[in-house]
């Protein structure tokens, strides 16, 4: 058996490990699936994972997650970190409008952990759920005489509207910049449109959390969680919402954030990690390793234990 402690560059994405990472059957799996895409800020491949870095500690899942892999492509330090923490909140927001029932279906991706490597080969990456479908439906389509109409994606005004209420600009990383006419950022899984209605159904997901993709105006978005606060806390939990609320603090100035509120937020994310990847597994999950809190170098640290 190979030595079972292992540094976090072992546990990184295939590609930057440079070749698939050498775990014992007991350790876990880490196994590249394919090349799911890029954009101007990022890469995204597929693995099959029942290890999961992040903050906090390494989880061990008893099952195989297939998860998508959100390298960047300028890794600053930390960067892996903060994605994951930018998907994370807007998840949460997904989840309190669904659970409000302002539109029916989530369309965002669970974030699972990531991953933040210095040296000489950095690398910083965010992991979270992959979801199967495709990319590039048309906005815009011929109708009678040959005139462009609007096909209607089912949630789509409401999720936009919603989000833009929280100081979140979601929407506008949604058209290829080649062809307006086309989508971005919009994974769907049944692709299809009524012929009558023009309508498209609800089974879709909204990509990328990135600098370029997707806004976010920290004081508007704190306000609207103040205003709402008994709502968030109903919806959600306290717990939840306290996360949110920290989250958002510590992206709009992580140095506002005193000693306590960073170890009470990665005890909230280590939470929030574990079940959102126990979502997935039916047999629980495990987690291993030593705690690492967000202000310090996850290099060398985080272990499977």
């Amino acid at each position: 058996m190979n030595n079972k402690i292992k540094t976090i560059e072992q546990l990184g994405p295939v590609e930057c490990v440079g070749a698939q990472p050498a775990l014992d059957p007991e350790e876990g799996i880490i196994e590249y699936i394919y090349a799911g895409g890029q954009g101007n800020e990022a890469v995204v491949t597929v693995e099959l994972r029942t290890v999961i870095p992040g903050i906090s500690h390494v989880i061990n899942s008893t099952e195989g997650i297939v998860t998508a892999v959100r390298r960047e492509k300028y890794p600053e330090s930390g960067l892996g970190h903060i994605m994951f923490l930018r998907n994370m909140l807007v998840k949460k927001f997904d989840d309190y409008f669904t659970r409000r029932g302002v539109y029916i279906y989530s369309h965002i991706p669970r974030a699972f952990g990531s991953i933040s490597i210095g040296g000489e080969k950095p690398c910083e990456s965010c992991l979270y759920e992959w979801f199967p479908g495709e990319e590039g439906f048309l906005w815009k389509i011929k109708g009678k005489d040959d005139k462009l109409q609007q096909v209607m994606l089912i949630d789509w005004e409401l999720f936009v509207k919603s989000f833009d209420e929280a100081g979140i600009i979601i929407g506008e990383d949604c058209y290829d910049p080649q062809n307006h006419l086309c989508s971005k950022n919009i994974i769907h899984q049944f692709p299809f449109y009524n012929h009558k209605s023009l309508e498209m159904n609800v089974i879709w997901k909204r990509i990328d959390y990135g600098f370029k993709s997707i806004s976010i105006d920290f004081e508007k978005c704190l306000d609207y969680m103040k205003q709402n606060s008994h709502l968030f806390k109903e919806q959600l939990r306290p717990e939840r919402y306290d996360m949110m609320e920290l989250t958002a603090r510590y992206l709009a100035n992580s140095k506002e954030l005193s000693e306590y509120d960073i170890r009470l937020l990665t005890s909230y994310i280590q939470d929030y990690r574990m079940k959102s990847i126990d979502h997935y597994v039916s047999h629980g999950t495990s987690l291993g390793g030593k705690i690492l809190y967000l202000d310090e170098s996850p290099a060398r640290i985080q272990r499977l234990g």
